[in-house]
């Protein structure tokens, strides 16, 4: 979780790293080389589940600051929310995630909403939508 370090901004805001030290800053530097993401969330309360929800903030803290210098900027982004039971929430929940590849100024790829009756399907169109963003890096 994000600890809002100093006067609520700590590295985060001026070299753009997280100094809360513990497993995000290699996850961080592993997505800063990855060609493209795919997240994948399930949604809870009409958002990302807790765990998505405090990596994408400490994500966004280090990589919105650095603003055109993101280094993210540019990066496709396959966003999936996954929701159970009344299959509620899918649409809000990939509104913050649209809203988080933004600020991160990434480039989206595509949203996917899944639920519980549209899973046999979805999972289709999720692994097309992946071999399509695979494509699309590998032809750069």
């Amino acid at each position: 979780m994000c600890k809002a370090c100093d006067n609520g901004w700590g590295t985060c805001r001026t070299l753009h790293e997280c100094q809360v030290l513990d497993d995000f800053q290699g996850l961080h530097a592993r997505i800063v080389k990855a060609d493209a993401i795919v997240l994948v969330s399930p949604v809870y309360w009409g958002d990302l589940s807790e765990s998505a929800k405090a990596f994408t903030d400490r994500l966004r803290r280090c990589e919105a600051s650095a603003r055109e210098e993101s280094k993210l900027a540019g990066k496709p982004i396959i966003m999936v929310a996954s929701a159970g039971g009344t299959g509620g929430g899918m649409i809000t929940c990939l509104q913050s995630m649209e809203r988080w590849i933004q600020h991160v100024r990434a480039r989206l790829f595509d949203l996917i909403p899944v639920n519980r009756w549209s899973r046999t399907y979805k999972l289709s169109a999720i692994r097309d939508a992946a071999q399509a963003l695979a494509s699309g890096v590998e032809a750069k």
